[in-house]
């Protein structure tokens, strides 16, 4: 359902999109994705060193499969987790 935790998983995923240029759970049909989603963690492309260690722990820590184990926004924020996290 929708929730501030499902909410944070879109954050995530909209991260990864943007850091990495493809979906993290790239499939042909939204049912695929949707077993992707639940079944498999997503794969972070190797090679991309420019990026800050900031981005890949923000998106890991926002597609948790358990949402409770998912930060907050105001966690994010006071944790300083969005800090370095900008790509130029």
């Amino acid at each position: 359902g929708v929730s501030p935790q499902s909410d944070m998983f879109s954050v995530g995923c909209l991260m990864f999109a943007v850091a990495f240029g493809r979906d993290p759970f790239q499939a042909d049909t939204p049912q695929e994705t949707t077993q992707k989603i639940l079944a498999c963690k997503p794969q972070f492309p190797q090679g991309k060193a420019h990026l800050a260690h900031a981005v890949v722990a923000a998106c890991r820590n926002c597609m948790q499969k358990d949402p409770a184990r998912r930060p907050t926004v105001t966690g994010m924020l006071l944790k300083g987790m969005f800090a370095g996290a900008c790509v130029l």
